[in-house]
């Protein structure tokens, strides 16, 4: 058992250095790739990006780092990005998105789906070498679809809330939250009970994963801006 332990451990060595390798020859050469590293304007709260970690990676775009498999195992004997860990599987989870937020918006997808996930699992290590965490889930934040043709929280606090996004509260960094993974599913039109109901669930996913820092808290439907209420009309 323990030489099969050992004989793992060397393989996945192995294919982590591979990893790297192919980061550099085979990445850009057959996919035709070129990514620029690209810096958020916005330094986004330690609280709002939890809340978008745990979004993604609990409401079935846990499917999403099957793509990056291959960051997966390269983070796992490298570290992801700086001395910034982040929770679990918070590398490989921000390192797949924000690949495909690229792929999407700036970089050339292949149009098939193999090669879209070979593109997508080679980006993410690619993500995980020049990023560091935080880097990457700001940008990652940057890029996400919050309902009403809306991209990115600085933009959706304004839209919401008639506020910067650092000056949110924790109930209306959870709204956010929800928007993140049910865009246009829930509204703010009507009592808004459904929209509760759903960021209250996210906060007990809060307080399971980060429990120091949220076992005590509350959630409470925040004032919403007078455009959004308008829009109800």
């Amino acid at each position: 058992m323990k030489f099969l332990i050992s004989l793992i451990v060397i393989l996945a060595v192995i294919v982590a250095l591979a990893v790297g390798a192919m980061e550099g020859s085979y990445y850009y050469q057959i996919n035709k790739l070129k990514p620029e590293k690209q810096l958020s304007d916005m330094d986004y709260s330690k609280q709002l990006q939890e809340i978008m970690w745990v979004t993604s990676s609990e409401t079935g775009e846990i499917g999403m780092d099957q793509l990056s498999a291959t960051s997966f195992v390269y983070r796992t004997f490298s570290s992801f990005g700086s001395e910034e860990k982040g929770p679990g599987l918070q590398g490989s989870f921000v390192a797949a998105n924000l690949a495909e937020n690229m792929l999407d918006n700036e970089l050339q997808a292949d149009s098939s789906g193999d090669g879209r996930m070979a593109q997508s699992g080679l980006l993410s290590v690619w993500v995980t070498k020049n990023y560091s965490a935080t880097e990457a889930m700001n940008a990652s934040i940057d890029w996400v679809y919050l309902g009403n043709e809306t991209y990115g929280a600085d933009n959706a606090a304004k839209l919401y809330f008639n506020k910067s996004v650092d000056s949110l509260s924790l109930s209306e960094n959870l709204v956010l939250g929800v928007f993140s993974y049910l865009p246009d599913s829930v509204t703010v039109c009507g009592d808004g009970a459904q929209l509760a109901e759903h960021a209250k669930s996210l906060l007990e996913l809060m307080k399971m994963n980060f429990p120091a820092s949220y076992q005590d808290s509350a959630f409470a439907l925040p004032e919403f801006s007078e455009a959004v209420k308008a829009s109800c009309n």
